[in-house]
């Protein structure tokens, strides 16, 4: 096994040490660390995979070569120490206030009018942290949210990254492909589902099983929807599966990723000019929040949308969280679902 210690310096201080590194699980599965130099040859095909929302949002979508990578549990001497040298974006937020928020609201159902649409709504909730450790958060989310892929990252081209998401944008295995359809939000105990979230998660569903059909598959899917739980709140999920050539290309699976993105559980349905729409709403830019993430590894590509997450930055984190706003939304009811959703993830933080 590789000298722990020098694992400990790389996750206590990337930027020192000139590298990459990350953690990830992916539900029900073992968790990885990875780390890679800024020289790792461009030949090695394990990589870690992290595009943002928009490409013409301010960041990069990359690659990243898993030059070194161990199970956790072959590392469970890593340090839960707090970070001392991440590294930090650019990217510069303010506070999504509760009247720009509802602002935002009016103006999307405005727009709408009484047509079939969606536009989702995000905020950035900005809070102070004391410190921060990777390896500690990490472990906390995981062992909040076992059905969500875990993952932490700090990258010089990213910045420094934490977050647990639950909704699988696409899916590779011998048997085929899989994307989810995870669209409408209330709580364990709240009010049951209202036909505002179940028209929400029908757009979504409807959106990527065209999206399947114009790149040549035949998707199937559920007739009726499921419950999936994510720590208090429960969200609908259509799983939408396909299968195809055993000889389908990585290169393949790549277009179809960018093809199935942004779906409207993160954009807007009819997705026409989405990214513009959203940019006068938000005027903000979202960075890696919504956009997609995951480990591509020769004949396997998994991709997750990136949900639940926050930026790391010096003495703060930068949380993100959205709604799906239709022409039926009310919007004090949408407000305190970001709320919830925001706090999926500040509750792991504080």
């Amino acid at each position: 096994m590789e000298n722990i210690q020098v694992w400990n310096d790389w996750f206590l201080n990337p930027v020192q040490h000139n590298r990459c590194i990350g953690l990830f699980a992916y539900p029900g599965e073992p968790a990885y660390a990875f780390s890679s130099s800024l020289e790792a040859s461009p030949e090695i095909e394990d990589r870690w995979i992290l595009q943002p929302f928009h490409s013409g949002g301010g960041v990069p979508g990359f690659s990243i070569p898993m030059q070194n990578k161990l199970r956790l549990d072959e590392l469970n001497r890593l340090s839960e120490e707090n970070i001392t040298g991440a590294w930090e974006s650019s990217m510069r937020y303010s506070l999504t206030s509760k009247s720009d928020f509802l602002e935002g609201v009016n103006a999307i159902q405005n727009q709408i009018g009484k047509a079939e649409g969606k536009l989702v709504m995000s905020i950035r909730n900005p809070i102070q942290l004391k410190a921060f450790s990777p390896v500690q958060t990490f472990t906390e989310l995981r062992n909040r949210y076992p059905k969500a892929l875990v993952w932490f990252l700090s990258c010089p081209i990213a910045g420094t990254w934490v977050g647990a998401s639950p909704e699988v944008l696409l899916s590779q295995s011998a048997e085929g492909i899989e994307s989810w359809s995870l669209a409408g939000t209330r709580q364990v105990d709240g009010p049951t589902w209202t036909r505002k979230e179940l028209q929400e998660q029908a757009l979504v569903t409807k959106y990527l099983h065209q999206a399947l059909l114009d790149f040549g598959l035949e998707p199937k899917f559920q007739k009726e929807p499921e419950e999936f739980q994510m720590g208090n709140l429960l969200h609908l999920r259509t799983r939408i599966f396909s299968r195809f050539s055993s000889d389908f290309p990585d290169e393949e699976l790549a277009r179809l990723a960018a093809h199935l993105h942004p779906s409207p559980a993160v954009g807007g349905y009819p997705a026409d000019a989405v990214f513009e729409r959203i940019a006068r709403i938000e005027r903000q830019s979202r960075a890696y929040y919504s956009g997609y993430f995951g480990w591509k590894r020769p004949g396997q590509t998994r991709l997750y949308v990136n949900l639940r997450c926050a930026e790391i930055q010096q003495n703060q984190a930068i949380v993100f969280a959205g709604a799906g706003i239709t022409s039926e939304s009310v919007p004090e009811a949408e407000w305190v679902e970001v709320q919830k959703k925001a706090d999926l993830l500040l509750n792991a933080l504080r």
